[in-house]
């Protein structure tokens, strides 16, 4: 906007000044074809033997005028117009024209030209304003138009901040902003199948190291229900069991702190506050008359991880829009190392869950948070597992 109304108001102010030249240039030409039909008059008269009187010119004279005649041979004779006084001109127009032996000099106040010029220069600013304004509104428009898709990348970096992984780029033109866009879709599928890579490495883990283990100490228990085996090998054993159960405690320990690791530190809140934001959000999104209603259970003070269960919230929430009629009941509840959600909603089923997208998307959502995903919403009611993480 700056830049149009620097240019614009450098374009005006040099108009400005052509167009007051060009009114005195106007001026010029108007007063030099009444000082050569004067001269011309005056030559005839002169011609026919008629003197020239000061009320022959007067004729010619406008108020702030002066004419002055001339002669070869004769005095000058000068009229001035009633409102004429030499001392109060800045600049008058000066025109002097010869016709034969008889030359007229025009000279003209400026007012009239000041004036012309003062109302081009109100004109000019008119247009300056009406431009600023036009500048202003299509800077703010445009502002807009770019600024709109770099707020909706940030917040779709904040999002996947706080681990969401369905990052929806804005469609753009900006080779720039689609290449931003184009980033945070690749680190969203990345760090979404790095997360289902460290789900499935627990897993196998935690199997790799209880099988063995329970193997072992079955192997163990076998051994004191033998009859032929001495003390001294029996309390030996009894030794080895006591080991193998305080492995398989520590090996339970480690599974369980690693399943319960927040996949984004530092970005979890509560289940009380993620409970409160769910309703408002869903509030927003629910047309009047869809009441949200909300319970919650054992755990409602334990930290969540914000993004994942508010992904798969969301799922739900399309498919409850679509799909669901009258109110939704919310039940959140949190284990050691699990959120419990319950959703249902009275609606028509239009298809199984896998038929629709909102849920189907959910589903598998839910099962590359390594969670659990059984009924539907618009049915008996949806109950969804997750990891507290």
């Amino acid at each position: 906007m700056g830049l149009s109304l620097l240019i614009v108001a450098t374009a005006l102010l040099a108009g400005r000044a052509l167009l007051a030249d060009a009114v005195r240039d106007g001026e010029c030409e108007a007063f030099s074809d009444l000082a050569r039909q004067a001269a011309a008059v005056v030559e005839a008269q002169r011609a026919r033997g008629r003197r020239v009187t000061e009320a022959d010119l007067a004729l010619w004279v406008s108020a702030d005028m002066r004419l002055a005649v001339t002669r070869v041979g004769e005095p000058a004779l000068a009229v001035d117009g009633a409102t004429f006084s030499a001392e109060d001109l800045d600049t008058p127009v000066v025109v002097e024209r010869t016709v034969g032996d008889t030359t007229v000099t025009v000279m003209h106040g400026d007012s009239h030209v000041r004036a012309l010029a003062e109302g081009v220069s109100r004109a000019l600013l008119a247009l300056m304003g009406a431009a600023a304004v036009a500048a202003a509104v299509l800077a703010t428009l445009v502002a807009r138009g770019f600024s709109r898709p770099i707020r909706e990348l940030a917040s779709s970096a904040e999002a996947l901040g706080r681990g969401r992984f369905d990052i929806d780029p804005p469609p753009s033109r900006v080779p720039e902003v689609a290449a931003l866009g184009a980033a945070l879709r690749a680190s969203a599928r990345s760090l979404q199948e790095q997360f289902s890579r460290i789900d499935e490495s627990v897993q196998r883990t935690s199997h790799a190291l209880r099988t063995p283990l329970t193997g072992l100490r079955l192997e163990l228990e076998e051994i004191l229900l033998r009859d032929d085996v001495n003390e001294e090998v029996r309390r030996t054993v009894v030794r080895c069991l006591a080991d193998v159960a305080r492995l398989q405690h520590t090996v339970a320990e480690v599974v369980d702190a690693e399943r319960s690791r927040p996949y984004v530190p530092g970005r979890t809140i509560t289940l009380r506050d993620l409970a409160n934001l769910t309703v408002e959000r869903w509030g927003r999104r629910l047309p009047s008359g869809r009441d949200v209603h909300l319970s919650l259970g054992d755990g409602v003070d334990l930290p969540v991880t914000h993004g994942p269960v508010e992904q798969v919230l969301d799922s739900v929430l399309g498919d409850v829009e679509t799909h669901g009629a009258g109110a939704v009941s919310l039940h959140l509840e949190a284990e050691q190392g699990h959120v419990r959600l319950r959703v249902a909603s009275r609606g028509v089923r239009t298809g199984a869950p896998a038929d629709r997208p909102a849920a189907r998307a959910g589903e598998a959502v839910t099962e590359v948070l390594g969670g659990r995903w059984h009924g539907d919403v618009v049915g008996d009611g949806l109950e969804i597992l997750l990891p507290r993480r």
